[in-house]
């Protein structure tokens, strides 16, 4: 998997609100964090034990911002198994695509039993409904 550098075009040219719209569509959970900079995520997968944390800079004005941005995507191309530049394209595309779904981190291949569903999960309201 290549990996991008703060340095990267695509890199300098990602917007954070872009970023923060993506990984939400994406179903990642946005949680309370103590420093104002940074907007905290949660991996979709609720059971994930620990969950994976990604921080995304609030603005690109200080000095490592580029670099965390970069460190976000790769931490998203893993999640997904996809490369970082389909990342930054699905990112730059707007609106946002469907959600994306993961192949299980514990290595499992997408023809296991164990494999995540491609059908996104139930929301509160459909499942109090049953």
């Amino acid at each position: 998997m290549d990996q991008l550098m703060k340095n990267d075009s695509g890199i300098r040219r990602l917007q954070v609100a872009d970023l923060v719209k993506w990984v939400e569509a994406q179903g990642w959970r946005r949680l309370a964090h103590p420093n104002e900079n940074f907007f905290v995520f949660a991996d979709p997968e609720v059971e994930a034990e620990p969950p994976i944390i990604i921080p995304i800079p609030r603005h690109t004005g200080f000095i490592a911002a580029h670099q965390r941005m970069a460190e976000v995507v790769q931490t998203l191309a893993a999640y997904y198994d996809r490369s970082p530049r389909a990342i930054l394209r699905e990112v730059e595309a707007k609106p946002p695509r469907a959600r994306l779904h993961s192949l299980p981190l514990n290595g499992a291949s997408a023809s296991s039993s164990k494999a995540r569903s491609a059908k996104p999960p139930k929301s509160k309201s459909q499942r109090s409904n049953q």
